[in-house]
């Protein structure tokens, strides 16, 4: 509905997240089982060993690989985390205005990625790390 606000249509996808959220996390349970499972008859095999082809990168030696969910269903149940920092960064704006140090408290770039990976807005539109802080420290 284009009339909608942005937190109305969050409450709505939260909604539709919490009729849909059980199912879709034994599922997701599932497949994290599998994963697990899976790599760890790869690595059994050889796949991961020091002449393979296959072995991983230094960078991510001796750390643990998890699934990141990214389908709809996801999206939806990130909904009622963004619109819960939505209220929190709202609530802290008009207490700033008598106690501008509250603004202190909140951390704007973590609070727009919370929101943005509650949508469908593409990550292209967000400036990279380094560019961020060079436009900042200029």
């Amino acid at each position: 509905n284009p009339q909608m606000t942005a937190t109305e249509a969050l409450i709505r996808q939260e909604e539709k997240g919490a009729l849909l959220g059980p199912s879709g996390s034994i599922i997701q349970a599932g497949f994290a089982a599998n994963l697990d499972r899976e790599l760890s008859i790869l690595e059994d095999k050889g796949l991961y060993d020091q002449d393979s082809r296959f072995r991983p990168p230094e960078s991510l030696a001796g750390k643990a690989v998890r699934p990141t969910f990214t389908g709809p269903l996801d999206v939806l149940r990130r909904s009622a985390e963004a619109r819960d920092t939505i209220q929190v960064v709202t609530t802290a704006m008009q207490m700033a205005q008598f106690d501008p140090g509250i603004m202190d408290n909140i951390d704007g770039d973590e609070a727009i990625r919370v929101v943005q990976s509650a949508g469908r807005s593409p990550q292209r539109i967000f400036r990279r790390k380094d560019e961020v802080e060079g436009m900042r420290g200029a």
